[in-house]
């Protein structure tokens, strides 16, 4: 055991992505992950992405993670879109397997974030010149077992170029063991000297507590930077009450540089 704050014997994780655009219209990518705990090993990913526009009007995308210590396909996705307008629809297929590699920074996802296979469809409707409302619903399966997974949302742009945002959106998802209902609420601010702050909180309610908490809270709080260079740097610190933890906090510091390449 560790304890809090207490030295970690070489732990890390280190990753990175290199992508390219090509003939104006399409964009490669290839990722690479590793994490180590005690200086052994533990995670190895190998990732590929692609996305293109073929036809005006029309997205295609698709990537996929391959796991190197464990060789297998730890999560896929294929997508078509359609853009027309004021509306956008999209169809989605999706495979998670039970080796993901790093956890997401949200409740809902973490809820949400298990072996399955997604099918469904998600669409866009912009009503009004700075506000969207998304809506998608899906059928997902887990071991062999069907259900639901539905949400809504509105995001109301609070400037012109979009920097700043108000967001609420509903969740609500009935497969197998995980049934709950959800609301999250996001915003951020342009700040001057080129931060950007943001924040989220999110809120989900289990059909069956059993003895893990009635609501289930969790909330992040972050401040990014952007120079005009390519330099990106953002920290954030996030607290949630889980299925697992009754509290938890994390904390989280990125740095990063855009490049060209010849």
């Amino acid at each position: 055991m560790v304890p809090s704050f207490g030295a970690r014997p070489y732990d890390w994780v280190l990753g990175g992505r290199l992508a390219q655009p090509l003939f104006g219209r399409m964009t490669i990518g290839a990722s690479f992950v590793e994490r180590r705990t005690h200086g052994e090993i533990a995670d190895q990913e190998a990732g590929a992405d692609l996305a293109m526009v073929p036809l005006p009007g029309i997205d295609l995308a698709a990537r996929s993670a391959y796991d190197l210590t464990s060789p297998g396909i730890t999560d896929a996705l294929i997508s078509s879109a359609f853009r027309k307008g004021a509306y956008r629809v999209e169809l989605f297929a999706t495979h998670r397997s039970p080796s993901r590699l790093l956890p997401a920074t949200s409740l809902f996802s973490v809820l949400g974030d298990f072996p399955s296979d997604l099918v469904g469809s998600t669409v866009r409707w912009q009503a009004a010149p700075r506000l969207d409302v998304l809506a998608s619903a899906a059928v997902q399966s887990v071991g062999g077992v069907a259900g639901g997974n539905t949400w809504i949302r509105a995001l109301l742009r609070t400037d012109d170029r979009g920097v700043g945002n108000l967001g609420l959106e509903a969740h609500r998802q009935d497969v197998s063991t995980a049934k709950w209902t959800g609301l999250r609420g996001i915003a951020t601010q342009p700040l001057p000297h080129h931060l950007r702050l943001s924040t989220e909180l999110e809120i989900a309610v289990p059909d069956v507590p059993a003895g893990r908490g009635s609501v289930w809270p969790w909330g992040i709080l972050a401040l990014a930077w952007r120079s005009g260079t390519g330099w990106e740097a953002a920290t954030a610190v996030e607290a949630a009450s889980t299925p697992v933890h009754s509290f938890e906090t994390n904390a989280l510091l990125r740095v990063s540089r855009t490049m060209e390449l010849l």
